[in-house]
């Protein structure tokens, strides 16, 4: 790699660190691409010579996240652990990974992002790690300690919908309970609908 190739690998992730810093701190639809090109003083078209759209940068900080907490699943998919304890980790991983914690900073403002042609791409993780979720049930439902009762396609989307930053925001944000606390509660609800 060339000097000039680093430097414009160094910018792109100056760029994405700036951009997550403002979106965390005010919102996806309140950061503007013009906040990033002022914040780190270059002009608002080297920005887009990185980065063809809001979208696009936001689709770069997000993915990889997707693709870390896919590869948390995995992990814990692979470990040898019974699958009550494969639920509690997964849960908990969820809801304290770099996804949820981007997700909820900009909820609801982040379904902007899922709907344009780089969704195919988002929906391809989310389904793998839909798939972890199916494994770590049938093997529940194997072993007889989750239900033959539900569907496991649905019991696995179901575990997806705990990821969703709404009650989270209204429990934990509100101050209505801690982090802890709803990650124990979450969990609790989640596996006393499966077990047998």
């Amino acid at each position: 790699m060339n000097k000039r190739e680093k430097k414009f690998e160094a910018r792109q992730e100056l760029i994405l660190h700036t951009a997550e810093r403002l979106i965390m701190d005010s919102g996806y639809h309140a950061m503007k691409m013009s906040d990033i090109a002022d914040e780190l003083e270059i002009a608002k078209g080297t920005l887009y010579l990185h980065y063809k759209s809001k979208e696009e940068l936001v689709f770069e900080l997000i993915k990889p996240k997707m693709m870390e907490f896919r590869e948390i699943v995995e992990s814990v998919v692979g470990e040898d652990f019974h699958p009550v304890r494969q639920m509690e980790r997964v849960i908990g991983e969820g809801l304290s990974s770099s996804f949820f914690n981007f997700v909820l900073t900009s909820f609801p403002d982040m379904g902007a992002i899922f709907a344009d042609a780089k969704a195919k791409e988002l929906q391809s993780i989310q389904d793998e790690v839909i798939a972890c979720f199916e494994r770590i049930i049938e093997r529940g439902k194997r072993e007889r300690v989750f239900t033959e009762d539900l569907p496991t396609h649905f019991s696995a989307l179901q575990l997806m919908q705990l990821l969703d930053p709404l009650v989270y925001s209204i429990m934990v944000r509100e101050d209505r309970m801690t982090h802890a606390d709803f990650v124990k509660y979450t969990t609790l609800h989640y596996l006393n609908s499966i077990r047998a």
